[in-house]
């Protein structure tokens, strides 16, 4: 901030600065309080006063506390009184409002000045720490350092004040609702991962949500609310899942815990197929379902689920993906500090760094590490950065839904001398793997026309049949009979009921209706009769004379769910069968099961020439040859090898024995 009087802070004393608000000057002659100007006091403290009060110390610890921290001494007392931290959204950098510090004017953001203005008329909390004025933000190694130590700035907070804007027409009747809700459901305990694994609310929870939802200017209240930028912010995640206690000031008002009670409405949204209504924001969902699953203060529920934990890097970032930040290095530094792994990778905050770099040194931290999940989330996404292809770009949103439901590695990792030979900088990295096979077929996308498609009589277009019949042919050609590899768990050797099964396994574990004997076959016939998924449902939907067939409805709405991404079905040489993600994948592609990944990937045979390795770069191995050289085109699903199966027969369909072999990435 311009003209702030800074001094240089001590990083090996963990000196943090905090700002002291003036109260109210009653003598003024200002017509509305609201309006005097902003004074505060700006001061050095150390972080260390705040790990534990001065009174737990024995008296000789007292002493050595004094000498070591002699330079916070006011009136012969070190400044240790509560601080509370203050989180919000920067706003436009071009709006900017005055603030006296210290008795000399600077400009602050316009969203800063309306929180801390509102902060002095509606609270009694004076002493802040504000991240955009305790931090030289000019000073890039100041910089640095304190982003090091934000977790530990917000979790010794006294408590965190989030300021989400100013007020709306509905705001107040918005925070009133919450606040109701939280009141009443405050015993009970269902989150959004409950939800999402097909968990039932508790009867109270449904009843006040269904009243709510029934609202409607209750629930676009809410629908507004958690529309604001406050949520959309990735620093927001750190200093709520930090907080010891949560303020929420929007304008006027203030109220405590409106998380819990939207992470709720979420959960519950969750569990609801129909689009009538307006939904609740997904940044939003992003922040509280992940402030909801990481916690880094301690107070876990008895009860509490076993995902309820701190969480590694890389869980986090899957689940921060959605949310923005102005700065990009922040993507991967804003969640860093509350990492539960951040000592093990020994990532360091360094503005300086080209995001690019930052992307990569990352993606050899978290490899070396031995989360072979990186390169899962590299290959589910589409890269707006020119970056190796195992390297995921966190500058854009990644799916990290595909993978969690699988076992394909069957808990084999990688040997620790291959994540020792990985460069904590490079273009290439070398990792174990197991050959399942090479791409001989590929079937098209199936068109829109044929998903969409209303079932015209008239229409001479292919259908969804046609597209079916295809695969089965392909099948039928392959080897006129099954091998090993690609006949499915239930036995059945035709290509109609492997693909039945393809198509309905690919959503994750098995229904419990899938114990039946050829649980997806009567589906797969439906769908064979079908002019598309469309009418197909329409028909399910309107036909009066049958009851509704749930496990029908869902495998039909899942094969959608699968082809409209651009998903497309092959076969592989070992016989076996999958499904590519989007439409990356190509002939002669490899199949590849890389230990320490849930899913297998597909890479792409490439030459060295046209390959250009950094001069910092090492090779990471020195006995690689020009063709173990790949690229990681993308993860995929093949058909009876997800849950480690792949791994209960020692030899392949030619009698060898596997083998683990080295794969070499750009």
């Amino acid at each position: 901030m311009s003209n702030v009087p800074y001094q240089q802070l001590v990083q090996s004393r963990r000196e943090i600065r905090l700002i002291i608000l003036e109260d109210v000057d009653s003598a003024a002659s200002w017509p509305n309080t609201a309006d005097s100007p902003l004074r505060c006091e700006m001061i050095t403290t150390s972080l260390d006063l705040y790990k534990v009060p001065l009174s737990n110390y024995p008296a000789h610890g007292v002493n050595k506390l004094r000498n070591a921290l002699a330079r916070y001494f006011l009136d012969d007392q070190p400044f240790s009184k509560e601080f509370f931290a203050v989180s919000y959204v920067w706003g436009d950098p071009a709006a900017v409002c005055e603030i006296e510090i210290n008795g000399t004017a600077a400009n602050i953001g316009a969203s800063l000045y309306a929180a801390l203005n509102s902060i002095r008329n509606n609270t009694r909390f004076r002493v802040l720490w504000v991240d955009a004025l305790c931090i030289n933000q000019s000073d890039r190694e100041e910089k640095s350092w304190q982003v090091q130590q934000m977790a530990a700035i917000y979790s010794r907070a006294r408590a965190t004040i989030s300021w989400l804007g100013p007020p709306s027409e509905d705001s107040k009747l918005a925070l009133e609702t919450l606040t109701e809700l939280d009141k009443k459901t405050s015993r009970l305990f269902w989150t959004i991962q409950h939800a999402k694994e097909g968990g039932r609310p508790p009867s109270k929870i449904k009843n006040l949500t269904l009243q709510i939802a029934g609202d409607s200017s209750r629930w676009n209240a809410i629908v507004n609310m958690c529309a604001r930028p406050y949520w959309s912010r990735i620093w927001i995640f750190q200093e709520m899942a930090c907080a010891q206690n949560k303020y929420f000031l929007c304008g006027d008002c203030i109220v405590r815990d409106i998380d819990r009670p939207i992470a709720l409405l979420f959960a519950w949204q969750v569990t609801q197929e129909e689009t009538g209504r307006n939904l609740l924001g997904p940044q939003c969902f992003s922040m509280v379902d992940a402030v909801q699953t990481f916690r880094f203060h301690g107070d876990f529920p008895a009860d509490a689920p076993f995902y309820i934990r701190p969480g590694t890097l890389h869980e986090i970032l899957l689940k921060l993906g959605i949310l923005n930040t102005i700065e990009m290095r922040d993507k991967i530094y804003a969640p860093l500090g509350v990492a539960t792994d951040r000592d093990e990778l020994g990532i360091v905050p360094d503005y300086s760094k080209n995001l690019d770099l930052i992307f990569i040194e990352t993606a050899c931290a978290l490899l070396r590490a031995g989360c072979l999940g990186v390169l899962v989330s590299a290959s589910s996404q589409e890269k707006t950065l020119q970056l190796p292809s195992w390297v995921p770009d966190w500058s854009t949103n990644i799916n990290g839904d595909f993978g969690r439901a699988y076992r394909a590695d069957k808990d084999h990792s990688q040997r620790s001398l291959t994540l020792k030979a990985i460069s904590p900088r490079s273009d290439h990295v070398t990792l174990d793997g197991y050959v399942v096979g090479k791409i001989t077929w590929i079937h098209d996308a199936c068109s829109v026309t044929v998903l969409d498609s209303l079932g015209d009589e008239s229409d001479t277009s292919p259908t969804f049949a046609d597209w079916l019949n295809q695969f089965e042919a392909a099948m039928a050609s392959t080897n006129g009979q099954e091998g090993s590899d690609r006949r499915p768990k239930s036995g059945y050797n035709t290509p109609e009921s492997a693909i039945a099964e393809l198509l309905g396994a690919v959503g994750g574990p098995r229904p419990v209706w899938s114990l039946l004997a050829n649980p997806y076959l009567r589906a797969y016939k439906a769908l064979k009769s079908a002019k598309s998924l469309r009418s197909l449902l329409q028909d399910l939907e309107n036909d009066v004379s049958h009851p509704e067939d749930p496990q029908l409805m869902n495998y039909i709405k899942q094969v959608r769910q699968i082809l409209e991404t651009g998903s497309r079905p092959y076969l592989i040489d070992s016989g076996a069968m999958g499904l590519t993600w989007k439409d990356k994948d190509s002939l002669d592609d490899l199949v590849v099961l890389i230990p320490g990944a849930s899913v297998p990937c597909v890479l792409r045979p490439v030459g060295r020439e046209g390959i250009t390795i950094s001069s910092s770069s090492s090779s990471s191995s020195s006995t690689s040859q020009p063709s173990d050289h790949y690229q990681l085109v993308g993860a995929t699903y093949v058909h009876g090898i997800m849950d480690g199966e792949f791994f209960n027969n020692k030899k392949s369909n030619n009698g060898n024995t596997r083998q683990v072999q080295s794969f070499t990435l750009y």
